[in-house]
């Protein structure tokens, strides 16, 4: 049913020529099947689809081809049957020129239709249904900028749908699509009104359509009496004045209710939904047919077409196939503009697509359309103000924009301008309004875009800064945890200790009655007593099983202890705990034999070579467990903070030196029980004849043990020394390839050298002589060693040293970076740059006399070598030649060389191989991640492992050699 309403007037608009006699005189027509579609994935506002094909797919006209990503989103359908081809980024038609993911695909010309959905009898179907269908068949708005329709038929269950209003008014010059559509096809537009209407419940529904389309209007209202069971509710054609831009969304409803849409709002917040009648045709296709959008309505007009009219046109169908049908002439081509003259845009190109938002192609000549005067200075004459129908102020937004104040542009309502071209229309300077309006619509995203950047940022920085805070915490936390049981466990130490020197004390008493009792017991025995039936000494039986006793539970605590700080790894608890084993036993075992004593049991009888005791096995065994168990659990602890970097320079100095002196107390204990076991400690009374002194004293020199002991720590704490500082300027990364090589060199020179010392001590402590066969030689040949050494290990020591001082300076000026990109205060800029230079100046002294050492160094090795007197056979040869320019094949085979030095110089060749193939395998690397070519330096890398691999092998077995 129809029935006239009121009508109102909206502020401003103009009347430009219309136009549209040219392209509405002939019906609707079929535009040509092109041999290929394009079909970007963009067409609409929102998310864009996401493709469901690949290419060589064969698809069905109607197939979905690309999904909906999103709630604000639509699907994409193939036009046509054929195969996908490409998928490519193309230039798509916006105003912007940028590409987008198109879809390539090659027609069959067979318009093979695929299985579709069809919903008849939609009034009793579910409203959730419908729209779920019409969002699968991807139909969106076609007279404005795409909203998907679905969305817009989402109401919110706080909105009240009053009033349905369908935009027929197409006030655009020169664009007749909708025109021919409402003529032709008014049942599709009523039978859509009514599958809305179904899903939106309204009280009535009003379609605009301009008074310069009363045909249109004659068509729609024949349609409405011809299905009065398809419109429950009442539904008005009102012929509304025609004035430009009548036909925007929020100017129509004014007119048709009198009601403007509130600033940042949408009609839905007024109880109103309009949609466009081609929308609402394409609803009507969709449930009834169940056939997509996949074609509209494009007019094609201008005076540079001669067959101008309105084409039923496929999505993707190339704007030159379609101009060629419509007798495009190229030379009088002008301008090519998608849309009406007011809103549209140039094109630059014919190749592109006609998408789902096409409602126009305008081929205009030179003549029709003129190119635009030259932009003169604002006269303030008002005009634009007056004809803007959003009743802006577009003089002073022109200002704003112009200035880039986007703040005060915004604050001016700047985004309630629908960019209809009035003002720009009007205005005598020529100025292009409409863009400097988008120029500072761009600008105000992008500052929002900007401000939403920062403050993501700034919420992952304070993320970041808690958890730091809460990682420090824990850390802090499980550092105290850590002292308390170092403070605990240091306070049972001393509790233990003690207790150990009260027994010692005891043990002294016990010591003298034993020594009482032994006296009497060969008194006895020089008597005639019974020599075969000695008597039990219980004393002593118990102080042993009362020291091992103490031995096993100590260790017990100890590991206790260590294991609830948490600063053992399960291998060396397993370590620990076989130890405790051992002690246990140990504990038993005496235990044992005080027991047996105790019933009249056997004891063990006195050594056949002394009438007194013999040294204590037992208690010694103890001891050098108790003392490497020391050694051991303080180097663990150290080496444990040193990886959490709990420890100050000087802290580390303290406790290496504190690990040292418990080395050296467990070696102490060690050659102690040594010489115990192999009977070379002194009992009391025993004292070497004369004559066995003189046979030693001829067979063999005194050896020092002492100073071998001496020789063999500085050996080792200079290797020690030299392995922490390489390590530490490879994880500064100070050292090249070849400073690497070298000072890996030097270590294994200190290692074997350390070796050799260690060897020369055991050999000391197990009585084996270690002289040379001619000492004068060997003293003249040595003589120089101290100079050269010296020298060279300053060397050594000044690189060392420049090597901290310059990751000491590296880390000053990454301090400095640092403060300046935090933005700290100047002062503490200022006090970092000075640290800087401190440190810079430091590490170049230090690196000159490192130069300068290097130099003499070289000089030295250089020089001539001091004739020494000739060595018998038996000398060896000097060590700092032999392997000079010797490749290990030629150490392997050189059967001369002395077995340790050989070992020593396949050791550098070891290390020199490895480095050159580790640094090869760093190039292949970067190579690989370039994308270079690599063939050549794999070959070489293999090349380099083998080789590494032959001198390891030459290298183990040489040292196994050696300790056989």
């Amino acid at each position: 049913m129809s029935q006239a309403i009121k009508l109102w007037d909206i502020h401003g608009g103009i009347h430009p020529a219309e136009n549209k006699e040219q392209s509405s005189q002939k019906p609707i027509r079929q535009a040509v099947l092109p041999k290929k579609l394009y079909l970007p994935l963009q067409q609409h506002i929102g998310s864009p689809s996401e493709l469901s094909v690949k290419v060589g797919d064969k698809v069905l006209k109607g197939q979905r081809i690309a999904e909906a990503n999103g709630f604000i989103s639509a699907s994409l359908h193939a036009p046509t049957s054929g195969t996908v081809i490409a998928i490519e980024n193309r230039a798509i038609p916006h105003p912007s020129g940028l590409t987008a993911e198109t879809l390539i695909l090659e027609t069959d010309g067979e318009e093979t239709w695929c299985e579709r959905e069809i919903i008849e009898d939609y009034r009793h179907t579910d409203p959730k249904v419908l729209l779920n269908h019409i969002r699968n068949h991807g139909i969106t708005g076609m007279g404005g900028a795409g909203f998907p329709t679905s969305v817009k038929l989402t109401s919110k269950d706080d909105d009240h749908i009053h009033t349905l209003i369908i935009n027929g008014a197409e006030c655009e010059p020169y664009i007749t699509a909708d025109h021919l559509l409402m003529r032709e096809r008014a049942d599709q537009i009523i039978v859509g009104i009514g599958i809305l209407g179904h899903i939106l419940k309204p009280r009535r529904c009003i379609i605009g359509v301009e008074d310069n389309k009363m045909d249109a209007v004659e068509a729609l209202k024949a349609s409405i009496e011809s299905h009065p069971n398809t419109l429950p509710f009442e539904v008005i054609v009102a012929a509304i004045p025609t004035k430009y831009p009548s036909g925007g969304e929020k100017q129509l409803i004014q007119i048709l209710t009198g009601k403007e849409v509130p600033h940042g709002g949408i009609p839905a917040d007024l109880g109103i939904v309009c949609q466009n009648v081609g929308t609402v045709a394409a609803v009507s296709k969709a449930v009834l047919h169940g056939e997509p959008l996949i074609s509209r309505i494009t007019t094609v007009t201008g005076n540079a077409v001669a067959d101008r009219g309105n084409f039923e046109t496929l999505i993707g169908t190339p704007l030159s196939d379609l101009l060629y049908q419509c007798a495009l002439d190229e030379d009088d081509l002008h301008r090519l503009i998608m849309g009406g003259p007011m809103m549209g845009f140039s094109l630059q190109s014919t190749d592109l697509p006609v998408i789902k938002t096409t409602n126009c192609i305008l081929a205009a000549t030179e003549a029709e359309f003129p190119n635009p005067a030259q932009a003169q200075d604002c006269i303030r004459c008002g005009m634009c103000a007056e004809a803007c129908p959003a009743e802006l102020l577009p003089q002073q937004l022109y200002w704003f924009s112009r200035a880039k104040e986007f703040d005060k542009a915004k604050h001016f309502n700047l985004f309630d301008c629908i960019e209809c071209g009035a003002c720009s229309f009007v205005c005598p300077s020529h100025i292009p309004l409409v863009q400097y309006f988008r120029f500072a619509k761009g600008g105000i995203r992008a500052e929002e875009q900007a401000h939403i950047k920062s403050d993501r940022a700034k919420l992952r920085f304070e993320a970041r800064q808690e958890r730091l805070a809460k990682e420090e915490a824990e850390k802090e936390a499980r550092r105290k945890a850590r002292a308390d049981a170092a403070a605990k466990a240091k306070a049972e130490k001393e509790q233990t200790t003690a207790q150990t020197e009260t027994t010692a004390s005891e043990n002294a008493d016990d010591d003298k009655k034993a020594a009482i009792a032994a006296a009497v017991a060969r008194a006895k025995t020089k008597k005639g007593a019974d020599a075969s039936a000695p008597s039990v000494d219980l004393k002593a039986l118990k102080v042993e099983s009362s020291q091992a006793r103490a031995a096993y539970l100590k260790a017990q605590r100890t590991l206790d202890a260590a294991k609830e700080a948490g600063e053992l790894t399960p291998e060396q608890i397993s370590e620990q705990e076989t130890e405790i084993a051992k002690l246990k036993t140990a504990y038993e075992e005496s235990k044992a034999k005080m027991d047996a004593a105790r019933s009249g049991g056997t004891s063990p009888t006195a050594p056949a070579t002394s009438s007194a005791p013999g040294p204590d096995l037992k208690a010694l065994k103890v001891a050098s467990s108790q003392a490497r168990a020391a050694h051991l659990k303080a180097q663990r602890a150290l080496e444990s903070a040193k990886e959490a970097g709990e420890l100050s320079d000087d802290e580390t100095k303290a406790q290496e030196a504190e690990v040292a002196k418990l080395l050296t107390a467990y070696e102490d204990a060690k050659k102690a029980l040594d010489d115990a076991k192999s009977g070379n400690s002194e009992r009391p009374g025993d004292t070497p004849s004369t004559s066995t002194s003189e046979n030693i004293s001829e067979a063999q020199p005194t050896v020092d043990v002492k100073a071998l002991k001496v020789a063999s720590s500085q050996a080792r704490a200079a290797y020690l020394k030299a392995q922490r500082a390489l390590d530490t300027a490879k994880e500064a990364g100070e050292l090249s390839d070849e400073e690497i090589t070298a000072q890996e060199a030097d270590v294994a020179k200190l290692q074997t050298a350390y070796e050799t010392a260690k060897k020369a001590l055991d050999d000391a402590k197990n009585g084996v002589a270690t002289q040379p066969s001619q000492p004068t030689q060997v003293t003249e040949t040595t003589s120089e060693a101290p100079a050269t050494k010296t020298l060279d290990q300053k060397y050594k020591e000044m690189k060392v040293q420049a090597s901290q001082a310059r990751a000491a300076a590296k880390q000053a000026q990454k301090a400095v970076d640092e403060a300046k990109e935090a933005g700290q205060a100047a002062e503490e800029i200022k006090a970092l740059e000075d640290t800087l230079a401190e440190a810079v100046q430091s590490y170049e002294k230090l690196n000159a006399k490192k130069l300068v050492l290097q130099e003499k160094v070289k000089l030295q090795k250089e020089a001539p070598a001091t004739k020494t007197p000739e060595l018998s056979q038996a000398s060896e040869p000097n060590i700092q030649t032999a392997s000079d320019n010797k490749s290990p094949e030629e150490v392997v085979n050189a059967d001369d060389i002395d077995p340790a030095q050989k070992a020593k110089e396949l050791k550098v060749a070891a290390s020199q191989t490895k480095a050159a193939w580790r640094k090869l395998e760093r190039e292949l690397t970067a190579a690989q991640e370039a994308g270079d070519e690599t063939s050549a330096l794999e070959t070489q890398v293999a090349e380099a492992k083998a080789k590494y691999d032959q001198a390891n092998e030459a290298k183990t077995a040489a040292m196994d050699a050696l300790k056989g």
